[in-house]
């Protein structure tokens, strides 16, 4: 038997013909040596198409995991940024900070050249000043006066001020 044919008809009527074309022939099917053949055929197609299927599904879902995966990432970058950029913020205003006090600061630096009698000091014009005046001139230091304890004892003897030596 030969599955197919006119006689037989895949429909099982028999006898039906499509413009003096059997059933096989209109519709293009192939013909098969047993009917077995012919549902094995489907029986692959169609597993074909469900492994086609869940791996299409699957491929969704990656995405969709993909896609959840680069949301999270982006927002702890985000994150991330937005800590940096605060962090800078801070920095460049400690930076501000220490320039301002930089600036504000006045050493001295390199040799002071003193007269080892008075203990003037020579500026870099030539004229000799009095160590308070040269001070406060080149830095931001003022003076208060008071006297050492040796000093007390050399110029008042009779006040009896302990000497730290």
């Amino acid at each position: 038997m030969v599955c197919g044919r006119a006689e037989g008809g895949l429909d099982g009527l028999p006898g039906r013909s499509h413009g003096g074309r059997d059933t096989v022939e209109y519709f293009g099917m192939a013909r098969y040596s047993h009917f077995i053949i012919l549902y094995w055929n489907a029986a692959v197609r169609l597993g074909v198409f469900l492994i086609v299927v869940f791996l299409l599904s699957s491929v969704r879902s990656w995405g969709y995991e993909l896609a959840r995966r680069v949301e999270e990432r982006t927002a702890l970058l985000a994150m991330e940024i937005e800590e940096r950029k605060r962090t800078e913020a801070e920095r460049e205003v400690v930076i501000a900070e220490l320039r301002d006090a930089l600036s504000n600061v006045k050493h001295l630096h390199g040799l002071l050249p003193i007269c080892a009698s008075c203990k003037r000091i020579r500026d870099e014009h030539g004229y000799w000043n009095d160590v308070e005046e040269y001070i406060r001139k080149h830095t931001e230091a003022d003076f208060t006066h008071g006297i050492c304890p040796d000093c007390v004892n050399k110029l008042y003897p009779g006040m009896g001020v302990p000497s730290p030596t």
